[in-house]
């Protein structure tokens, strides 16, 4: 963190909710800002200088909105049948566990 005052801020809220057939919504919430900029295009905000945090939020929503939630949920799913495919060999044939990234090996 920085002693300097903020003088810009956004927020940018995903929401996945997981329902009954295994399918994943999502929706977004963000501040007014964002939602009152969304006619304009990245580079109409940098023309009128706006702050770069607000060029940022932006461009994060778009990820979000053009595949970056979908990147994360077939992710997560790949990860899935990974632990499927080895709970499904048997305690005995599962070879090394899955272990965080940096864990330490005893």
């Amino acid at each position: 963190m920085s002693d300097e005052r903020v003088v810009c801020s956004h927020h940018l809220t995903i929401h996945l909710e997981e329902l009954q057939d295994g399918c994943v919504a999502w929706h977004f919430e963000t501040d007014e800002q964002v939602e009152f900029t969304a006619g304009l295009s990245l580079i109409d905000l940098a023309e009128c200088n706006a702050p770069l945090a607000t060029i940022g939020i932006r461009a994060l929503w778009s990820l979000c909105n053009n595949g970056l939630v979908r990147m994360a949920l077939a992710q997560a799913n790949d990860i899935r049948v990974q632990v499927d495919k080895r709970a499904a060999l048997g305690p005995d044939k599962k070879g090394p566990a899955l272990m965080p990234k940096g864990a330490a090996l005893n």
